[in-house]
């Protein structure tokens, strides 16, 4: 295919006319490309094409992959002006120095708002727990944390102490170096460990957020690794750790919805402080927002919207196309 490097590159001058401009613009390149990426990652893995192929409806035919943005926006947009934004926010607070004070107001915004979640740091996990106890705001806690280069089994020893502390979503950091090393396998080995772990601590569904990091990644190694977590069974892929060079951008988080399609949530975050940015950031394909600005975001909540009446997580109600 024309513009189409080998092993799993793509020209840069290629890549930015794929991505850049209206979203409505070079959609059937788009769709040439994450399919090709799909039969890249599959060989890299030992899969099968068609195998690959089950896991990803919407890339069956082009006419479908074209709805997969307006399939979102809409859904997306219903539920924000029925329920408001704070469905769709995970208030965020990672800083090293965050003491139980800031932890414990965290906590007490989140029940006041409706977030759908606090996202803290894993030592952090038994005070949102008790302080969230009763409501329904979930706990979500990071795993390989900030730069997810530590070993899959310290990973995985990880999370299950988090979920078995009773954590209902991780957010975990993928290998970037493995990854960019083409070391498919290990990658999607190490988040199909979680989220094969996260089954056996409770009946209800545990959630597993991959952190994709990608402003460390090119364009073919972003929707790669989408699909590697796709395959690999996560709930969500994330954006951003807010901890490297640089946070969310919309032009990523389109590429990563018309890759994993209308069926797993897609999570921006980093450098989303108003909502003006989070309404750019969900119509180009997120389900979750993480920020530390959520209270700022709400502001615009409509006045009639009763915080009881929010559904607990957005990627539980958008179904697929």
């Amino acid at each position: 295919m024309a513009g189409y490097d080998t092993p799993g590159k793509v020209n840069p001058t290629v890549q930015a006319s794929f991505w850049s401009g209206p979203e409505g613009e070079n959609m059937k390149e788009r769709f040439q490309f994450i399919v090709y990426r799909l039969q890249f990652v599959c060989a890299k893995v030992g899969m099968t094409f068609a195998a690959g192929k089950q896991f990803f409806p919407h890339l069956t035919d082009f006419s479908t992959f074209e709805r997969i943005l307006p399939t979102h926006e809409r859904v997306a947009n219903e539920i924000l002006q029925i329920r408001g934004a704070p469905v769709f926010i995970d208030h965020t607070i990672l800083a090293a120095g965050s003491t139980a004070i800031q932890v414990k107001a965290l906590c007490g915004e989140a029940k006041e708002h409706g977030f759908g979640a606090v996202c803290v740091n894993g030592g952090r996990v038994p005070l949102a727990l008790q302080c969230l106890e009763g409501s329904n705001v979930n706990v979500a806690a990071v795993v390989g944390f900030p730069l997810g280069a530590m070993s899959s089994l310290a990973k995985r020893k990880e999370a299950k102490a988090l979920w078995q502390l009773g954590c209902q979503e991780l957010d975990m950091v993928i290998d970037v170096g493995r990854m960019k090393d083409g070391d498919y396998i290990y990658v999607m080995d190490q988040i199909h460990q979680l989220a094969e772990d996260s089954a056996q601590y409770s009946v209800q569904k545990k959630v597993l957020k991959v952190i994709l990091e990608t402003c460390l990644l090119e364009k073919s190694e972003i929707v790669d690794a989408a699909i590697l977590c796709v395959l690999a069974g996560a709930t969500c892929v994330k954006t951003s750790t807010g901890f490297s060079t640089s946070g969310a951008t919309s032009q990523d988080v389109v590429m990563m919805r018309l890759t994993v399609g209308n069926h797993i949530g897609v999570k921006a975050s980093g450098g989303i402080r108003d909502y003006e940015t989070m309404q750019q950031m969900i119509n180009a394909g997120a389900s979750l927002v993480g920020t530390s600005s959520g209270v700022t975001i709400c502001k615009n909540v409509p006045k009639n919207v009763t915080v009881d009446t929010f559904p607990r997580r957005f990627f539980d109600h958008c179904s697929p196309q």
